[in-house]
């Protein structure tokens, strides 16, 4: 059991071991992975389903990205540890998926920044829909801690993949949506003070008044 508690907690650490690994070529497969990002639409980008988020052009692509991917992913761990491989496999997935079918066609995408827009919209969203003061907080943190890379999915910045970027925040999205019930499960509704109140003052108020209107 603590075997696999280490591993998992690790896990955002073997990530960026094998990122940073297959960027300095410490794989004999390196090289073979590096021409496997994302081509839209075309049969031999779809490799990149599997590679795209381990593929970086060069050392300020890779530290720009690793660094965040690492924080966002236990930042991930910390808040929804029960949930969160349902997290890593939405978000790793959808995000390419996406890619291979709206992005800019006829050049290869590549870099973890998709999937760091897909972590950061699942957990900026995942608060928005959520009607848990816990959950809200992890929006506030993120948009606080975050904000500024929804300038990331304009078009501002040659060389960038605004596209992948967008692609990535739709996917944390629809991932936010589709585990929406199981953040329920995990962080029900906190009714209001007052409401509380009243229920514990007049445990009948609702059935009166259902009562009143129905005379």
């Amino acid at each position: 059991m603590l075997g696999k508690r280490i591993l998992f907690l690790s896990f955002p650490l073997i990530i960026a071991f094998i990122i940073i690994g297959v960027f300095y070529h410490s794989f004999p497969f390196s090289i073979w992975i590096e021409t496997k990002g994302i081509i839209p639409r075309s049969l031999n980008g779809l490799w990149g389903l599997f590679f795209v988020h381990f593929i970086h052009g060069d050392s300020n692509h890779l530290w720009a990205n690793v660094p965040n991917l690492v924080f966002l992913m236990f930042i991930s761990i910390a808040f929804f540890p029960s949930i969160v491989k349902r997290i890593f496999l939405y978000t790793f997935f959808l995000t390419p998926i996406l890619m291979w079918v709206f992005c800019r066609g006829n050049v290869m995408h590549i870099g973890a920044s998709a999937w760091i827009y897909a972590l950061f919209g699942f957990l900026f969203f995942t608060g928005i829909l959520a009607k848990n003061p816990k959950v809200r907080a992890v929006t506030l943190f993120t948009g606080f801690a975050f904000g500024g890379m929804f300038w990331g999915i304009l078009p501002l910045q040659p060389g960038v993949s605004w596209d992948g970027h967008a692609c990535g925040l739709a996917a944390g999205v629809i991932s936010a949506i589709l585990i929406k019930s199981r953040v329920a499960l995990l962080f029900p509704v906190v009714a209001k003070d007052w409401q509380n109140e009243m229920d514990d003052e007049y445990p009948d108020h609702y059935e009166q008044f259902d009562q009143s209107i129905r005379r």
